[in-house]
């Protein structure tokens, strides 16, 4: 017979109330934190995760609204989300939307119908949400990650510092000698690359580096490997010798693949004839030849975090409040820069 709520408090000796506050979320005593997850170890008890929703009115299940499938920095916060859920017994649903505001809304949409606890959303871009502005009047907690929603009130958002990581990626670049830095970013309507974009100008700025509009190309959502790929070889290819770029920064993953593919093409030595910088990191970056320099963000922290939020919210400690989280990225100097001989 399986062990009951009343058993594990019997083992731990407790009340009955303190093992449903430990089993909610609730602080306690580490004594008896202790004492009840020695007994539920003792016993094998298994929560029925479905009576305890009835119970709260509760889905048990949190919703996840993603830009996209393709994106590793994305889905590596995806599987940190859950694996932060579903150590307190919630399980996830997500939904992509492909940067698209409508079928963003549609999409929310059914993760209300089908009365999702909370939601997170990964974007990358300042969205209008009717539905999200729906979401908190009827006090489903909200958290965004990589963006910031417009009127947001309500709205936990949790985001990388992305002027300041660029601008370390380009600044590292200039001490190695470099001014000529191409840069393949997406477009600034976009708040991910506008931050980004802004990194890069006030690197050259503060190192008194003349911004050349022909090194700067704009690559495209709709295929942002192709076009990062055409956009560097066009670029290099367009320019005199002595004005083409000795280094390039991608300001995505996606536009990094691309930029590897062009030099490829241009049969480039890299880092002899062009030194590169990439944001995100991907475990095939530290493979290729030679291993890339890349801006990391923390995406097992983020996962974590946006899911510790949600959870803070649904147990109660913690209100929903507009707030901005904002984490640093990390420098990851591999072998792809090389001091600039021009």
């Amino acid at each position: 017979m399986a062990a009951t709520v009343r058993d594990v408090a019997g083992r731990a000796s407790v009340s009955i109330g303190t093992v449903s506050r430990y089993l909610n979320g609730q602080s306690l005593r580490d004594s008896n934190r202790e004492r009840i997850e020695a007994a539920i170890r003792e016993l094998n008890f298994k929560e029925n995760i479905i009576a305890k929703g009835l119970k709260n009115n509760r889905s048990m299940t949190v919703g996840l609204m993603i830009s996209g499938y393709v994106d590793f920095f994305a889905t590596q916060i995806a599987y940190n989300i859950e694996l932060e859920l579903e150590k307190n017994n919630y399980s996830l649903t997500v939904c992509e939307f492909n940067n698209n505001s409508q079928r963003l809304e549609k999409k929310l949409e059914f993760l209300m119908n089908r009365s999702v606890d909370g939601i997170i959303i990964y974007v990358s871009n300042i969205y209008e949400s009717q539905m999200l502005r729906k979401c908190v009047e009827l006090g489903i907690p909200v958290v965004s990650i990589n963006g910031i929603i417009n009127g947001g009130e309500g709205i936990d958002s949790i985001v990388v510092d992305n002027a300041n990581s660029s601008y370390q990626a380009i600044e590292y670049l200039i001490r190695s000698d470099h001014k000529r830095i191409a840069i393949i970013n997406g477009q600034l309507e976009d708040y991910t690359y506008r931050e980004r974009m802004q990194g890069y100008v006030k690197a050259l700025q503060e190192y008194g580096i003349k911004m050349d509009p022909a090194l700067i190309s704009t690559s495209y959502q709709n295929n942002f490997l192709e076009n990062a790929c055409q956009s560097f070889i066009d670029i290099y290819n367009q320019l005199e010798r002595n004005s083409r770029p000795t280094a390039v920064f991608t300001a995505n993953m996606i536009m990094t693949y691309g930029v590897m593919k062009a030099i490829n093409q241009l049969n480039l030595d890299c880092p002899q004839n062009i030194s590169f910088i990439g944001f995100d990191w991907n475990p095939a970056f530290d493979v290729y030849r030679p291993p890339l320099t890349v801006v990391r963000q923390p995406e097992n922290r983020i996962g974590i975090l946006a899911a510790k939020l949600i959870l803070d919210q649904l147990s109660g400690r913690r209100k929903s409040r507009t707030h901005i989280t904002t984490i640093e990225s990390q420098l990851k100097i591999n072998q792809s820069v090389a001091p600039c001989k021009e």
